[in-house]
């Protein structure tokens, strides 16, 4: 009979005794796999915004956000769309097939049939790769280019560029003037 009176008393401690167990982990379990992405969007615009106006906005029928290696990859009908300071008015539209947009600098790499046409000087780029640099406000690129303004069409290995498509330099060049 005593051994049933304290037998739920050894029932409750064993099990706290069993609960208080140090249990690790195995290795990797429980870490973020900067692999997948954090965040899923479909239908994304980000807007960059400078003080009160926007700067620019990016488009994507995808984004895939990776928080660990401070990435959004956005795919399927990407646009950058550039603005006139202090206006609604778009200056500059960058289409591409995808891109990168680095989180820290608002920097963007555009990839695949990158199309940039400046509404303010009327010319055009065409490239595989192209990138934009948010801080200086221009346009590089490694790859061939092909710039088509109102007075020339120019063809070339690397590219730089104002967002204006005005003031750019392209090396290794090949073309004509019109």
């Amino acid at each position: 009979m005593i051994v049933f009176k304290f037998f739920p008393a050894c029932v409750v401690v064993v099990l706290i005794l069993v609960s208080c167990q140090n249990k690790e982990l195995p290795k990797g379990e429980g870490k973020k796999d900067s692999s997948i992405p954090t965040h899923v969007s479909y239908g994304i615009t980000l807007q960059l915004v400078d003080s009160t106006s926007v700067r620019s906005v990016v488009k994507g029928d995808k984004a895939e956000v990776y928080e660990a290696k401070m990435i959004t990859i956005l795919t399927g009908n990407v646009q950058l769309l550039l603005y006139k300071p202090f206006t609604t008015t778009i200056e500059t539209i960058l289409k591409c097939d995808s891109a990168v947009v680095y989180d820290n600098t608002k920097d963007m790499t555009a990839f695949g049939n990158v199309d940039v046409t400046s509404f303010t000087s009327k010319t055009n780029v065409k490239t595989p790769l192209l990138r934009w640099l948010q801080i200086p406000q221009k346009f590089t690129s490694d790859k061939a280019v092909e710039i088509d303004s109102p007075s020339e069409t120019i063809s070339g290995i690397g590219f730089e560029s104002d967002k204006d498509l005005v003031n750019y330099t392209i090396y290794k060049v090949t073309g004509r003037t019109k």
